[in-house]
């Protein structure tokens, strides 16, 4: 008993194992009584129910599989870790203990929480969906602050993967159609502000902010939100140029966290993990929209005719759990070039090189199914650069390329009469609405260059366009209070010539970032810097035919890429130590030892082993 409670490594080694005839019956015992019990969940609990119920199967299944690798990255024997390890009450232990003893208890133990996740799933359907969101996150933070003892790396995945569901708290009434309808936070912003406090606890929020934003590359945000302020003068609502300060806050706040707070190899990994989250879910939800016009019955995520698009003939495109297709496409590309250009720097042959590479096609695939013009247009450049970049860096071979285009040529021949169905949807003149669609958003850019000849310097008002446009008007337009269609004619409007300076400057800045690390030596700091680049060309040529960046995910995705640029900039002058080495599928006592000082060394190896 006493070495049950000191929590023996080898005391399951000992133990009995159960005949293989026996093991195999008990698991299809199991696999059939969960079966059953994830039918009692659909008919109590309705399709969401059921979800639910297959969700936390499945993660209970993978943290079994890597439950190792995860106790070796987030939990006491952490070789990064940065909380000190601690003991757990005897009570547990002894409960834990009770619980795995044997085979047959590990079986009983498994049915008992199987049901626990069906009743689970069934009070789901009981309850709202807001509601639940905002259940299962609190308890899910509050997990990790009480049991994660490498916070800073699970935030980092935490943050990264929250793009996923986008939920709102307003502070006032609607005050607009426009890009920030009102005073208000996210789930991105709470997220935020729970790993700020992560890091005030740990006793190096002020000492790491005080030392880090001597760079003045920091100062750049401050200096927009000021030049965003100068423009209130003309505003017509003050309470519109507050809400988009606000949001000007969080987004400073997030470049100031990635910029400061990464600052090891994992954390970047794991930022891409949370990425990979993020595209997962567009992918089954936007899957769903196409095939169904919904997603587990939730109205948030039904198809609904397009208000912003009252001239297209194709009224339902799927936008997965974005607010729109547009911006479905626009931060799916964004992500998937930096996690595909990520993966340049994992050694050949291994499948995590090949399942990153894969995120490519899927940009494109994305953007053909929501219709997004623009994002598929902008796709190509960005893709030419990337390659560019990729082979003069000796990361990827013109063999492949010349290989993956020529079966990119027969995919394309084999299915001619698709494409050509396709191509004719998009952009055919008489099959689709491209003409009507670029008159409208023209007539309206027409609208925005009449503010900035009023107003030039300092604009009408950031997040006021809408609100102003009655005095610029043209003709009756059906596209009429939304923004201008491309970035750089909106931000002048609003900003004036300061503002569009400020896009500028900060592009550049972001370049010279990028562009610098695609010269180091080390290619995991090539590859960032080359996805960084990737992704600079794709919002350029997206922008002109849209105001993408102005709402909320792509906005956030675009500092946080930029955060991590200047932080790998900083960690490759440093030279930092490459990643501890963690078995994922099997203990590995040389690694994790009994997670004293020689868990703690660094093993020259990647994640991708």
């Amino acid at each position: 008993m006493t070495a049950a409670l000191e929590g023996d490594p080898g005391l399951r080694r000992r133990l009995p194992r159960l005949d293989p005839r026996l093991r195999r019956g008990l698991i299809t015992t199991a696999v059939v009584f969960g079966l059953l019990l994830w039918v009692l969940a659909a008919g109590m609990g309705g399709p969401r129910g059921a979800a639910v119920a297959s969700v936390l199967s499945v993660g209970v299944a993978v943290v079994a599989l890597v439950g190792s690798g995860l106790k070796g990255w987030l939990l006491d024997a952490s070789p990064t870790g940065d909380v000190a390890p601690h003991g757990h009450g005897v009570f547990l232990t002894d409960l834990a203990d009770r619980a795995t003893r044997t085979p047959r208890r590990e079986a009983v133990t498994a049915v008992v929480l199987l049901g626990v996740t069906v009743a689970i799933a069934i009070a789901t359907g009981l309850i709202g969906d807001k509601a639940l969101l905002l259940l299962v996150m609190t308890i899910a933070l509050l997990a990790i602050i009480l049991t994660v003892r490498n916070r800073s790396l699970m935030f980092m995945f935490v943050l990264a993967a929250s793009f996923s569901f986008i939920w709102y708290k307003k502070f006032t009434p609607i005050l607009s159609e426009s890009y920030a309808v009102a005073i208000y936070i996210t789930t991105v912003d709470v997220v935020l502000l729970f790993a700020y406090m992560v890091w005030a606890a740990e006793g190096t929020l002020f000492q790491d902010l005080r030392r880090g934003l001597k760079n003045p590359v920091f100062m750049l945000p401050f200096v927009g939100i000021g030049v965003a302020l100068l423009s209130s003068v003309n505003a017509v609502d003050q309470r519109l140029v507050w809400a988009e300060i606000l949001r000007y806050g969080f987004m400073t706040a997030l470049f100031v966290y990635c910029g400061i707070r990464i600052r090891r190899r994992e954390h970047i990994w794991a930022v891409m993990l949370g990425w990979l989250l993020f595209l997962s879910v567009q992918v089954i939800v936007a899957t769903s929209q196409y095939f169904t016009k919904g997603f587990l019955g939730i109205d948030q995520f039904k198809l609904k005719p397009d208000p912003m698009q009252p001239l297209s003939v194709q009224l339902v495109r799927p936008f997965g759990t974005q607010i729109h297709p547009d911006f479905l496409a626009c931060i799916v590309g964004m992500i998937c070039l930096m996690v595909a250009c990520f993966a340049l720097h994992v050694p050949k042959g291994r499948l995590m090189r090949y399942a990153l590479l894969s995120c490519v096609p899927l940009s494109f695939v994305i953007a053909i199914a929501s219709r997004a013009r623009g994002p598929l247009v902008a796709l190509v450049p960005a893709v030419a650069v990337v390659l560019f970049f990729a082979v003069r860096r000796h990361l990827l071979s013109m063999r492949v390329i010349i290989v993956a285009g020529l079966l990119g040529l027969i995919g394309a021949a084999a299915a001619a009469p698709q494409v050509t169905g396709l191509a004719k949807g998009m952009f055919g003149a008489k099959e689709s609405n491209v003409m009507a669609n670029w008159n409208g958003r023209w007539q309206i850019n027409l609208m925005a260059f009449r503010m900035v000849r009023a107003h030039p310097f300092v604009g009408i008002g950031i997040n006021s366009f809408e609100k102003q446009m009655k005095g610029y008007l043209y003709e009756e337009n059906k596209f009429d209070f939304r923004p201008a269609h491309n970035l750089y004619i909106l931000m002048t409007a609003e900003n004036g010539i300061l503002g569009i300076g400020m896009v500028v400057l900060i592009g550049s800045v972001y370049a010279r970032y990028a562009y610098r690390l695609t010269l180091t030596k080390d290619p995991f700091y090539q590859s960032i810097g080359i996805g960084a680049l990737g992704v600079l060309v794709y919002i350029a040529g997206e922008e002109l035919n849209s105001f993408s960046l102005k709402e909320d995910i792509p906005m956030a995705m675009f500092w946080a890429i930029f955060g991590i640029l200047v932080a790998a900039s900083h960690m490759a002058k440093e030279d930092v130590p490459a990643m501890p080495t963690i078995h994922w599928f099997r203990p590995n006592s040389e690694t994790l030892g009994s997670g004293g000082d020689d868990a703690r060394q660094d093993v020259p190896v990647g994640v991708g082993s």
